[in-house]
């Protein structure tokens, strides 16, 4: 057994490169080539690996490693600013997601209430792995889209664990169930946060001088949050986003992080192998119309959905399909949420084939949508302006420019305003010329306006960004 585990391991290992070259040559995303490795390799291609149970472990791990480092990073003050489009925007984008996956489910696929339900919450939530994995990728991460999505893809995780709690205790629900549920997600995230303010410390400060037994320490938390969590009912990644938030505090982070990212990209390269492994071809005819009706849904609709709302609460109108497109695809936990049901006798064999063929397929295109994101909007920009009369939140300003922008030859522009480019920025102040700042960090523009130095929120490198004589919209 031994020997075929590693055997599996390193077929995935050279495929995968295999494949990714080929991708990295046609200057095409590797999410996309590391699916078709699998589906060629896997139990319904050529049949090099036929059990998937061991790689599946290991690509969760890749997921609980993933959350585990975004929980590092995150900076809770930072998702401030999109505290309200991550609540209250996203519960109305799974609401109206989760209906209409319902409805065409129930009216014009055929299926049974109980399986329609499932259906609805496959096309409601969008993959934190992927787009995580994409927006770091391309360093969009602190873009102010990019925070939208993360907190949009936050608040959709935990509606994932109630809905797993609900659905697990079906035959059996009450209300007393889902407070259970709710009382061992608080206590949780109540023990995280007593380990990060009286436990941690003391630890991390005695190993500060071994790197290797702190790379190891925050492993072992990593774990242990993981097996609290399964513990408790809960997914294993939702203990690796707990334990990363444990050690969030720290000014050690960075050097975890480093250490860690390896291991994040092996476990994340089984995630998307093992997820191309479960395409059965022969299969697929039966289904084709329920997988074309899931995945037009969950690419076109739920996009659609998230830029409104983006609009509706005073995001301009390329923040907002750029959010949008972000998030459209099916998310891993739409996949473990069938798999559930179909061990529960909820679904059928089929529904689980349907929901992975989308996820396949959405989360192949979501690369392309985000790299094509300047053309879309180019394609939409009318429509979207017209979207413009259902905002009910004002305009969130984040540009302070001391004239109308325009393309004057004495204009400076000033392309990021990080250590450097702030300190280009002071020395243009002192000598009182006429400058600009453009930064897609919306953090870097708040400290710049607070200090009145001329900044706009945005991207450089996308172009029809900045037009003179009109006010910018991101």
């Amino acid at each position: 057994m031994d020997a075929v585990f590693l055997f599996d391991i390193g077929a995935v290992i050279v495929f995968a490169t295999i494949f990714g070259a080929v991708a990295s040559f046609f200057r095409q995303p590797m999410i996309p080539a590391y699916i078709i490795a699998g589906a060629v390799i896997g139990p319904y291609g050529i049949g090099i690996i036929t059990n998937q149970a061991l790689i599946t472990t290991l690509s969760e791990l890749g997921i609980a490693f993933l959350l585990f480092i975004i929980g590092m990073e995150l900076n809770f003050s930072r998702l401030k600013d999109v505290s309200t489009i991550a609540t209250a925007g996203t519960v109305i984008q799974v609401v109206l997601s989760f209906a209409a996956g319902f409805s065409a489910a129930r009216f014009m696929l055929g299926f049974g209430s109980l399986e329609s339900v499932y259906v609805g919450l496959v096309i409601a939530f969008s993959s934190t792995m992927v787009v995580i994995k994409l927006l770091v990728d391309k360093d969009l991460i602190e873009t102010l889209h990019g925070r939208i999505a993360l907190g949009v893809l936050l608040v959709q995780d935990i509606i994932v664990v109630l809905a797993l709690s609900v659905l697990s205790n079906i035959d059996s629900f009450t209300a007393d169930t889902l407070i259970i549920s709710l009382m061992k997600g608080i206590g949780l995230f109540s023990m995280a946060i007593v380990a990060s303010n009286y436990i941690f410390p003391r630890i991390v400060k005695s190993l500060t001088k071994n790197p290797e037994l702190m790379f190891l320490m925050s492993l072992s938390v990593s774990f242990i949050f993981g097996g609290l969590a399964y513990i408790s009912g809960y997914s294993i990644a939702v203990g690796g986003f707990l334990a990363g938030i444990s050690l969030a505090v720290f000014p050690y982070n960075v050097e975890i992080i480093s250490r860690i990212t390896s291991l994040r990209d092996f476990f994340a390269t089984m995630f998307f192998v093992c997820l191309g492994m479960q395409i059965a071809f022969s299969n697929i005819a039966s289904v084709l119309p329920a997988i074309v009706v899931l995945t037009a849904i969950t690419a076109i609709l739920k996009p659609a959905i998230i830029t409104v709302i983006g609009i509706i609460f005073g995001y301009g109108r390329r923040t907002s399909l750029s959010a949008g497109l972000c998030l459209a695809q099916v998310s891993e936990f739409s996949i473990i949420i069938v798999g559930a049901g179909l061990t529960l006798g909820h679904v059928s064999a089929e529904l689980l084939l349907i929901t992975t063929m989308a996820a396949v397929i959405t989360i192949s295109i979501t690369p392309y949508y985000i790299e094509y994101s300047p053309f879309f909007y180019k394609l939409f920009s009318g429509v979207l302006e017209k979207l413009k009369v259902f905002q009910i939140v004002k305009n969130r300003k984040l540009h302070n420019t001391t004239s109308e922008f325009n393309m004057k030859p004495n204009k400076i522009i000033i392309c990021g305003a990080h250590t450097m480019g702030k300190s280009i920025a002071d020395e243009i102040l002192l000598q009182k010329k006429n400058f600009v700042v453009i930064d897609y960090n919306p953090e870097v523009i708040k400290v710049l306006m607070s200090q009145n130095i001329p900044c706009m929120y945005g991207d450089i490198t996308q172009p029809n960004q900045y037009r003179p004589k009109k006010e910018q919209e991101h």
